[in-house]
């Protein structure tokens, strides 16, 4: 199985009476629908009202009192804070989610190693040796070079992993 998944956060400010409230304090469940392959989705939503207490808008940092700690937030560069005051209410929305979705691993074609070399005092040149098993047991073997600027130094590089998804090509001997 091959599990994918993706967290996001997102905090959204405005001055008090800015309908950020509407959109607050909830939590949506979402799974995915019978017969698809397996997932679902979590997001919840909170929303808070504070006081600011302090303005650095040479640094871009606005601290606000909320009703248990007080936030030190930057905010983005291209954000104005001229028109923040000390003592100004604001509202903040605090969006936070999470989904996930399964599927089944794909189908192994072979495993690949290889064993290159990197030397350079300037300009590098990698060269190496690798080969291709496929899961019928055939190898594939071929050699890999490279090119580099600005290196310094001698290196060994020794990998391994499994491939996935080659295609056969009836076109082309392999």
């Amino acid at each position: 199985m091959i599990a994918e998944y993706f967290a996001g956060v997102a905090v959204a400010i405005g001055p008090e009476g800015s309908g950020l409230e509407d959109r607050s304090s909830q939590v949506d469940v979402e799974r995915a629908a019978e017969g698809e392959k397996p997932g679902g989705s979590i997001t919840a939503s909170t929303y808070v009202q504070g006081v600011i207490v302090e303005v650095d808008a040479e640094d871009g940092v606005v601290a606000v009192q909320g009703p248990e700690r007080t936030l030190a937030l930057k905010a983005g560069d291209d954000v104005d804070l001229a028109d923040l005051e000390v003592g100004q209410t604001v509202e903040a929305l605090f969006v936070e989610s999470f989904s996930v979705s399964v599927e089944a691993a794909p189908e192994v074609s072979g495993a690949l190693t290889m064993k290159m070399t990197a030397a350079a005092l300037g300009v590098g040149v990698q060269w190496g040796d690798a080969v291709l098993t496929m899961y019928d047991g055939t190898e594939h073997e071929f050699k890999v070079t490279g090119l580099s600027l600005l290196d310094v130094g001698v290196t060994t590089i020794e990998a391994e992993g499994d491939v996935y998804r080659l295609a056969k090509n009836n076109n082309r001997p392999c």
